[in-house]
């Protein structure tokens, strides 16, 4: 029996005007053109709070500042399990471009439904809209 890899991720929730930002990712490789909230794995020995910082901006080029944690969640799927941290993030510097991904848009919390997500999002979704800081 193979053993299921485990794999910690920081995930940045970058809200502006009721709308949250979110990629897609690029037609090759794993979760091929999902959509999905900036952010990336976490070195060994990593806070997420750093890695989430560190990944937006590799990804997005904006500088983040991570505030209020929105949620841990964990979820398996058939090739590896996610531990996935989740922050609520307000931009610092930068306009959001396309480094590591195909696509971006903002989208309000009522328009998820209408974008394809990894399973994993579904929980996260459901845990952040409670949780998120109300204008």
């Amino acid at each position: 029996m193979t053993e299921v890899s485990h794999h910690r991720i920081a995930v940045a929730i970058i809200e502006q005007e009721g709308k949250f930002l979110i990629t897609q990712r690029k037609s090759e490789g794993p979760f091929a053109g999902f959509w999905e909230l900036p952010g990336g794995k976490c070195h060994a020995g990593e806070d997420p709070a750093d890695c989430v910082v560190r990944e937006v901006l590799e990804e997005t080029g904006l500088v983040v500042a991570p505030g209020a944690r929105a949620c841990v969640i964990e979820h398996a799927y058939s090739e590896c399990t996610v531990e996935i941290h989740a922050y609520f993030c307000r931009i610092r510097q930068g306009t959001p471009s396309c480094f590591a991904s195909q696509a971006s848009a903002w989208i309000g919390w009522d328009e998820i439904e209408y974008y394809n997500f990894p399973a994993a999002n579904r929980l996260l979704f459901a845990q952040a809209s409670n949780l998120r800081p109300k204008p």
